[in-house]
């Protein structure tokens, strides 16, 4: 069971790893 937190941090990070890829 995840919580807001844990999944706002999951999102972030995906969203970061997508963001530096697309940048690269």
């Amino acid at each position: 069971m995840f919580t807001n937190v844990e999944l706002f941090i999951k999102r972030s990070v995906q969203n970061f790893r997508n963001s530096v890829y697309y940048f690269y």
